[in-house]
């Protein structure tokens, strides 16, 4: 087991001596014995004991206090006082370096060893919960979201840098005001603010994530944030203050708004050639020519009715402007012929779906369209064609279409 070593500072020799005869009875090592304040410092560097035994009064300027508070700045090795004084100024005197335990002489060895004991435990559990400490705040301070905590009154108790560049606010400007004194946190553009977060979460709620709120820091520039809010609990699950995580999503909100025009614009394109490929059969034919528009209007008026929701309405849309695109392949001739088609020119017409599916299977659609045009003569009953497809194995889609198509052909 490591033996401790302990630095003696006492200015009467004899008490020194027995202190040091003591404290080997004990099982310590002694590393050394001091009679002046000045020269704590310089040995302690030398040796590094584990704890300091400190007389409050010593030869020379530097008294027990003075080299106490020099020892716990410079090296924070924890310190015991020993004193024949328990007067109230010798007492407070001796608070002001925050030592370990005070001794009263005489001592005997058994106190005198409980007091050491407990003072080397609670500084090895202060230096765990010292590095835990530094630990966590460099974490926090170095992370990209701005974290900023408060106690339960709301004022800030840490900020790190990413919440400072956030806030444009420096920790010392922050740390003991008012959160919301410092900045404001608002819905959207409404200039609306949200609720407070920290009476949520001192009733075990969080706010969660709330998208797109703005932060409007003190030269009022509203930036976009994601901001998570949580409570600080205790061992015993008493709130203790709260912690708001805050990211900055300008360059998110860019992207996503760069990401719609984009996609407006592949709409665009793709209205443009799905319109080509409508207009490349409605010139083939007379009959189909404005057919596959009145169908697609009908056919939306149905999904309106039915209450499709909107994404199956753009799929019916974009099918049925080219939901006859398969008759590229008929020959124009039977497509223009009045009167009744014989049995092979017929069967010809029918393929016409399977031909659209062909064309358009290959081109990644929103919407199932190749399935669509497929299905579009296809009847609940299995009497249609191409496949014979029977009622829930048909789209939605594909069956507002034909109900369309049938009506229009009448109409």
């Amino acid at each position: 087991m490591y033996t401790k070593h302990i630095l003696i500072v006492e200015d009467e020799r004899i008490v020194a001596l027995d202190i040091k005869n003591t404290l080997e009875g004990l099982g310590y090592s002694v590393s050394g014995i001091l009679t002046r304040g000045e020269e704590v410092i310089e040995e302690i560097s030398r040796i590094m004991p584990d704890l300091v035994l400190m007389d409050i009064m010593l030869e020379g300027q530097v008294d027990g206090v003075e080299a106490a508070r020099l020892v716990k700045e410079k090296y924070d090795i924890p310190v015991i006082f020993l004193s024949a004084y328990s007067d109230e100024i010798t007492i407070q005197r001796a608070k002001i370096s925050e030592p370990y335990g005070y001794v009263l002489k005489p001592f005997n060895g058994k106190d005198l060893r409980t007091i050491i004991e407990m003072a080397l435990y609670k500084h090895q559990m202060e230096s765990k919960l010292k590095k835990m400490e530094r630990w966590q705040a460099t974490t926090l301070r170095s992370i990209g979201d701005a974290v900023i905590t408060t106690d339960t009154g709301r004022s800030v108790t840490f900020m790190n840098r990413a919440a400072e560049a956030l806030s444009e606010l420096t920790s010392e400007e922050a740390l003991g005001k008012d959160l919301f004194e410092l900045f404001r946190i608002v819905k959207d553009n409404s200039g609306e603010p949200i609720e407070d977060p920290v009476k949520l979460a001192l009733v075990g709620k969080s706010t969660g994530n709330i998208y797109r709120a703005f932060l409007i820091n003190k030269t009022e520039k509203a930036i976009p944030i994601n901001m998570t809010v949580s409570p600080i609990m205790n061992d015993s699950g008493i709130v203790t203050g709260v912690v708001f995580v805050l990211r900055d999503i300008t360059q998110q909100i860019h992207a996503e708004d760069e990401n719609l025009r984009t996609l407006g614009k592949l709409r665009s394109s793709m209205n443009a050639i799905i319109e080509a490929m409508a207009y490349t059969v409605e010139t083939r034919d007379p009959y189909t020519a404005g057919h596959q528009r009145r169908v697609t209007n009908l056919a939306r008026a149905i999904a309106d009715e039915m209450g499709l929701d909107d994404d199956k309405k753009d799929g019916i849309r974009m099918a049925g402007v080219i939901h006859d695109l398969g008759k590229i392949s008929v020959p124009a001739e039977i497509l223009s012929r009045p009167g009744k088609l014989s049995s092979v020119e017929y069967q010809l017409i029918q393929t016409h779906p399977q031909t659209g599916y062909d064309i358009l299977k290959s081109i990644e659609f929103p919407w199932p369209v190749a399935e669509i045009v497929y299905q579009h003569h296809e009847k609940i009953n299995g009497s249609g064609y191409p496949r014979s497809l029977k009622g829930e194995e048909i789209l939605i889609e594909s069956k507002v279409i034909t109900v369309a198509d049938v009506v229009e052909a009448m109409a």
